[in-house]
Parts: C-alpha cells; sequence; structure tokens
C-alpha cells in the first residue's frame, strides 16, 4: 500500500462502547490516556437504552465469569433491563459533553442488546427499525450524520450492508480483515466501503486462553508484521475491558504505536476511509 507522506503502515484504534459503564467510567480514562500518548481514535457509541445484562450468551458464561462481569459491566449495568430500568446512552453522551475533536464518534447500532438478538433470531424488519432509530438518535445527539457504523459483535447482515449505502455512509466497520473492501454478497457490490479489523485483541486472545504477557506479545507481532507489509493495522478495544481491567497492557500497546510514530500513519477510520476512497483508480472490489 501507499500511504500518506511516506509511512509505512496505517494504524487506527477503533473503540466499541457496550454498556453504561464502559461510557461513563471507561471513556474518560481512555481519552485521557490517548491525549497523554497525543493519539486519535475512533469511538463507536450504541444510542438507545444500555440492557447489557440482557444479552449475555449463556453458553460462554464461563468466560464471562473468568473476564470478572462486575468490574467489566458494572453490579447495576447487569441488572438493567431487568430489575432496574435501563439508562438511555445518547442522554449520557450529552450529559458528558462528547464532541468529535480528537477523535471521531461513529454510530455502533441502536440497543446494542436487542440489536444482538434481532440479528440472532434472523428479524430483517426488527434489525431496520433498530438501524433507523439508531441513526436518528445520533443525528438528535451529535448534531449531524455519522460517517461511519459498526454492527454490534460484527453481526451484520445484507440488510445492513444495503442501508449503509441507503443512508451514504463513509464506511463500514463490519468484518474481520486485511485491507479496505466493498463487499460482495449474491453477486452484487454493496458501494459503502468495509474497513475491517485486522488485529487480534486483549479481550479475544484472553478468552483463548493466553496468559497477559502472551496476548500483549501477540498484538505488537501483529503490528509489526502490518508495518513490515505496508498494510493497516485496526486495533479493536473496548474501555470496559482493555481499560478498567487491562489498562497497562493497553497503555504498552499505545506506547509501542508511540515509538513506530516514524513508520505508522495514526488516523482515525474515517480519515483512512477518505485516502482510501481517494486513490486514484480505486474500484473497491
Amino acid at each position: 500500500m501507499r500511504w500518506p507522506d511516506g509511512f509505512k503502515a496505517a494504524f487506527s484504534l477503533r473503540v466499541d462502547v457496550e454498556s453504561s459503564n464502559c461510557l461513563l467510567k471507561g471513556v474518560p480514562i481512555l481519552l485521557s490516556i490517548l491525549e497523554r500518548y497525543d493519539l486519535r481514535a475512533t469511538l463507536f457509541i450504541p444510542m438507545g437504552p444500555d440492557r447489557v445484562g440482557a444479552s449475555f450468551d449463556r453458553g460462554r458464561v464461563g468466560s464471562y465469569l473468568k473476564l470478572n462481569p462486575l468490574r467489566k459491566f458494572g453490579f447495576k449495568a447487569i441488572l438493567r433491563g431487568f430489575l432496574l430500568p435501563p439508562l438511555d446512552l445518547g442522554e449520557i453522551c450529552l450529559r458528558m459533553g462528547l464532541k468529535a475533536s480528537r477523535y471521531e464518534i461513529a454510530l455502533h447500532g441502536y440497543d446494542h442488546s436487542g440489536w444482538v438478538y434481532a440479528v440472532r433470531r434472523g428479524c430483517p424488519w426488527m434489525v431496520g427499525a433498530l438501524f433507523r432509530k439508531g441513526y436518528s438518535e445520533y443525528r438528535r445527539v451529535f448534531g449531524g450524520a455519522p460517517k461511519g457504523f459498526a454492527s454490534p459483535e460484527f453481526r451484520w447482515t445484507i440488510e445492513i450492508l444495503g442501508m449503509l449505502d441507503e443512508f451514504n455512509f463513509l464506511y463500514g466497520s463490519d468484518f474481520r480483515g486485511r485491507l479496505p473492501f466493498k463487499p460482495r454478497v449474491n453477486g452484487r457490490i454493496y458501494r459503502t466501503l468495509q474497513i475491517p479489523v485486522s488485529l487480534p485483541n486483549l479481550e479475544e486472545l484472553s478468552w483463548a486462553g493466553l496468559r497477559d504477557d502472551e496476548a500483549l506479545k501477540a498484538v505488537v507481532k501483529a503490528i509489526e508484521g502490518v508495518i513490515r507489509s505496508g498494510g493497516l493495522a485496526v486495533l479493536l478495544v473496548h474501555p470496559s475491558y482493555e481499560v478498567l481491567l487491562k489498562r497497562s497492557l493497553l497503555e504498552s500497546i499505545l506506547e509501542y504505536v508511540d515509538r513506530r510514530r516514524d513508520d505508522l500513519w495514526i488516523a482515525t477510520m474515517s480519515e483512512v476511509a477518505e485516502y482510501w476512497v481517494g486513490l486514484r483508480g480505486f474500484e473497491g472490489c
């Protein structure tokens, strides 16, 4: 790849917000860390109610317990939607005064728990309704249309790809992969660029049984590989995990990125999308 200003590779930090605890406690700490390292990021925030406890996969109870759910999500957050009324994430954003400055704010669906349920159940009409609610609420909260979108838990459907085109999103981030692309499904090419997550993340590596030091080495090794190949490194983090539970490991990764500034173009995901779309002769297939 040819990146701006002669950089060998590009690096984007994708931040997925899952719950009110993640937004209220994890995001402010993360933003202070980013400011200290002079780094930029893209925050994907869901609109609507926080009902994170309702989205737990019963088949993964052992993994949830291993990752200390009380600290990750907060005791009250786990009960919201069951015994406590859910908090509205859009209203929390307004109270926190979140605005795009050194970071980008993108859309992460509507009702994170309800979204996952609708896709699991194969309810396209419900997914469509949630998408439109999320888009409308984002505009109300942030005063403009989002450039980027990421489906909760990478649960994409052809209806979602179609709505990204319909609402003229600059990009989506609904897949794993190496480089940006335009999806081809059943012979149809969707015009909205997809920027995939290309690196392993600490939480998933922990679920796979790696120790903290092993997970850290795996992420750093993956970034080194991207620099050698001249590709795109997109690191996914959840403030509820990497910030509240594994802050020292996250800072070790960011310190490494900071040391490699001469090689890495550190950009938001919308900046990567705008650059990629602007490449001469890019057809996107």
